[in-house]
């Protein structure tokens, strides 16, 4: 195991006008849309950064959409880059977790979307990880923003949690939490925040966890 025994993977997509957030494209347009993913990614790994100097732990950028000289032209050269792999979101997302497992004592991954998420919400989430197996940081709208594990998860175990869940639905944290319960793992839910991914969503832009 690392001397450093945390990660963060910051899941996220490179942000391309017609393929960035759009679902926000009819009201902001392509270009704007890209934009706005843009400020909520490089926002975020502000905060990652700020919380690494304050916390012993290590970030990695997990991307797709780009290579990886466009991702470090984008967001730094202070990152570990890794290129997601898989053929659906679930797939992508295990893989991501699954190539650290052993290695750290607590692994998070955080999305770009959700700007509540602050140094408190991931101190929350590592703290937790310290008593059990898994957390989730739930969003209003179905799904999550935030899903961690401990590093000695299993693979197989690891793999069902990401397995035949409706991505992009409001039942994505109810089937996850489905799974940890079939699997008597302990979990966790962190604060409820609002991811930013529909027009509607763009009143919480500016807002600080836990409002509504």
């Amino acid at each position: 195991m690392n001397s450093v025994q945390e990660l963060i993977l910051l899941f996220t997509k490179y942000p391309r006008p017609g393929s960035s957030k759009t679902r926000l494209i009819p009201a902001l347009g392509p270009a704007k849309a890209a934009d706005l993913q843009l400020f909520m990614t490089r926002s975020m790994c502000g905060k990652l950064k700020t919380l690494a100097t304050k916390r012993p732990c290590h970030v990695h950028i997990s991307f797709t959409g780009a290579s990886k000289k466009e991702m470090q032209n984008l967001l730094g050269e202070d990152f570990i880059y890794q290129r997601q792999q898989g053929a659906d979101l679930g797939q992508r997302m295990a893989e991501a977790i699954s190539r650290h497992l052993g290695r750290y004592r607590a692994i998070i991954l955080v999305g770009a979307d959700c700007p509540a998420v602050n140094d408190t919400v991931l101190l929350d989430g590592l703290e937790k990880l310290r008593n059990t197996q898994a957390i989730i940081g739930p969003a209003f709208d179905g799904g999550y923003y935030l899903i961690g594990v401990q590093g000695n998860i299993g693979e197989t175990d690891l793999q069902y949690i990401f397995t035949d869940i409706s991505w992009g639905s409001a039942n994505v944290c109810h089937q996850t939490i489905e799974r940890l319960t079939a699997l008597q793992m302990r979990y966790e839910l962190l604060k409820k925040l609002h991811d930013i991914d529909t027009p509607d969503d763009l009143t919480y832009l500016n807002h600080h966890p836990g409002t509504e």
